[in-house]
């Protein structure tokens, strides 16, 4: 109980603190484990609806708290019986609160610089039509003032909006209500809006990186990743696809694109074949609008992107879907013999479900020239319908040299713990959704591996052989096993 005061203490605000302090008091007292007497038992009721009040006003009322809610209007009335009321009512607002605190989303490994945040609308053409995507781009940037005041990113930038678009992508695992989730609302990224980017001129060009999310994400949900590689000197753009598989976005003008749930069902199998390919088409067409925004901004006088971003160190980054989209973009480019955009991929469990036989066949017979680092979670922890999707990216990656790729298998992990999402919502790890060793950790070590092989590629240095970052014992690694053997086998 200690324990979990301690943690729940270091995450919450004043009024919470004083709260749960008082509460245990309370519970103390009644109990005749702390002299209290009387007069002071009479009183502390009502001093716990006043700091009840207080907190409700000021920090808002959390879900998790409830039984504590409770029992400072209980107490009162059960009189003798407080103090088993209010014990539990401890026990059970604490152990709520351990499975879903306020998420804490830091850059991991932190490096060198402070991270900056700006919002774009790139617009483009696709299919002869007008497009336009949601960009947010992460950015080396100075050190705020001591006294400046700092406006921090929202993780969901639209805030309800954002978080119905979630529950809507979780509503085909498990339906929840609203405000089961409504405490994230108010989470706070590691990047400071519009931030002075950094003058120094110890920054060279940074490396240019552009993000394709995963279905059912959004532009903020690899804030940990993006936020740790800006912090490194990298300039991040990350894409708000339009193709339904966005958890939601929306525009400056008030358009909305909801999340397609069609992207989940299997409808016919040659309509859903097709309805995959032409989302994957329209994906890599939406990051040829970043990247060719980016470089006319790169381009524009005085604006701050200025002769700063490196193309020759293009890299693009991609989860599952996104990580599809990033490679289908680098064998498009190879079937129309146009010069690649991206030098280097980082794939996050790829998925590749959304490409035709033809496109694969065509990339194995024509190497990628890029390198190419795949994260990759267990196999046997995937749906059986990826057993297809493995050969497919085997039979692409395979026939590269081995000096231009890695393939990395992260044991203790889960697909979603290339996101912040395991980190957003800790209770995922005892539902088996993510993976058994903690999330911040699992994200520190990712994020360390792909800034390792993205410095080495800058250098000309070949990748470090790793074939697989898995503990050799057969039984599932526990968070010591996994550091230990991430730490081992693939870091330079």
């Amino acid at each position: 109980l200690f324990s979990a005061m301690v943690r729940t203490l270091a995450g919450g605000t004043v009024l919470e603190v004083a709260l749960l302090l008082l509460q245990a008091v309370r519970a103390l007292v009644s109990g005749g484990l702390l002299p209290g007497g009387a007069y002071v038992w009479e009183r502390l009721p009502s001093l716990s609806l006043c700091l009840l009040l207080c907190h409700g006003g000021v920090d808002g009322m959390r879900w998790q708290m409830g039984p504590l809610y409770v029992a400072s209007l209980g107490g009162v009335c059960l009189g003798e019986l407080g103090f088993l009321y209010t014990t539990l009512s401890l026990l059970l607002s604490l152990g709520f609160v351990q499975l879903f605190p306020y998420p804490k989303l830091e850059a991991v490994p932190r490096g060198s610089y402070h991270v900056g945040i700006e919002d774009f609308e790139f617009k483009g053409q696709v299919h002869g039509l007008t497009h336009t995507i949601n960009t947010s781009v992460f950015y080396p940037c100075e050190a705020p003032l001591k006294h400046s005041k700092m406006v921090w990113a929202k993780w969901m930038p639209d805030e309800t909006l954002t978080l119905q678009g979630f529950l809507r992508v979780a509503r085909q695992v498990a339906p929840l209500p609203l405000w089961f989730l409504d405490y994230l609302t108010g989470t706070k990224a590691d990047a400071i809006v519009l931030a002075p980017p950094f003058r120094g001129r110890q920054l060279p060009s940074s490396p240019v990186v552009i993000v394709s999310h995963g279905l059912g994400a959004t532009r903020m949900s690899y804030s940990s990743l993006c936020c740790a590689l800006a912090s490194h000197g990298c300039v991040v753009a990350v894409v708000d696809h339009c193709d339904g598989s966005a958890a939601v976005t929306r525009f400056s003008d008030g358009h909305v694109v909801q999340f397609n749930e069609s992207c989940l069902r299997g409808g016919a199998r040659r309509e859903s074949k097709d309805f995959r390919h032409s989302q994957l088409v329209t994906r890599v067409n939406e990051l040829q609008i970043a990247y060719e925004n980016l470089r006319e901004l790169a381009q524009r006088s005085g604006h701050w992107m200025k002769d700063r971003l490196d193309f020759d160190c293009c890299v693009g980054l991609g989860h599952h879907l996104g990580a599809a989209t990033c490679l289908a973009a680098c064998v498009r480019a190879g079937a129309d013999q146009t010069k690649p955009r991206f030098q280097h991929l980082a794939l996050l469990s790829p998925t590749m479900e959304h490409f035709l036989q033809e496109d694969v066949e065509f990339a194995a017979s024509h190497p990628l020239p890029q390198r190419v680092l795949c994260l990759d979670v267990p196999k046997a922890r995937r749906p059986e319908a990826e057993g297809s999707s493995a050969a497919r990216l085997r039979q692409i990656l395979l026939p590269m040299p081995e000096e231009r790729r890695i393939m990395v298998e992260m044991q203790g992990a889960t697909h979603l713990d290339h996101s912040d999402l395991a980190m957003a919502v800790p209770v995922l790890r005892l539902l088996g959704m993510s993976g058994p060793a903690p999330a911040a950790e699992t994200q520190r070590l990712q994020n360390q591996v792909i800034l390792n092989w993205l410095e080495r590629g800058r250098r000309g240095q070949p990748p470090r052989a790793a074939p697989s970052i898995t503990s050799t014992r057969r039984r599932q690694a526990s968070a010591s096993d996994t550091r230990r053997s991430w730490l081992s086998s693939s870091l330079p």
